[in-house]
């Protein structure tokens, strides 16, 4: 017998949080561990989750959708910027700072982080 759960991502999952700094996302986690969050994220166009500081790693796959994000690493002098659409796949690292912007009305995200975000 597995403990496997299957999760399907349906709207009335999707839960509006305040990031603080004046960033507020739309998200749904399914999965919480100390070692592990995973979920999905939307962003309407022009939402934007402001200079995110990564203490933690993770990967994030565009499963829908068109945005925007901006990467500055250590020590915070320099950035780059990359356009996303679905089908991107891409890690963020610990210490790094990041801003995704969303495009167009349907920006959506699959993350998954190690250890836990905690965040939700």
């Amino acid at each position: 017998m597995t403990n496997t759960t299957i999760h399907r991502l349906k709207d009335q999952d999707i839960a509006a949080f305040d990031l603080g700094g004046g960033s507020k996302i739309k998200f749904a986690q399914y999965i919480k561990h100390p070692n592990m969050t995973a979920g999905f994220i939307r962003l309407g166009r022009g939402e934007e989750i402001r200079d995110w500081p990564y203490w933690y790693e993770e990967v994030v796959y565009v499963t829908r959708g068109t945005g925007r994000i901006t990467v500055w690493p250590v020590p915070f002098v320099s950035s780059e910027t990359h356009e996303l659409k679905a089908g991107d796949l891409f890690y963020i690292g610990k210490a790094t700072k990041v801003t995704f912007h969303g495009s167009d009305d349907s920006f959506e995200m699959l993350y998954v982080t190690t250890p836990d975000s905690g965040i939700g």
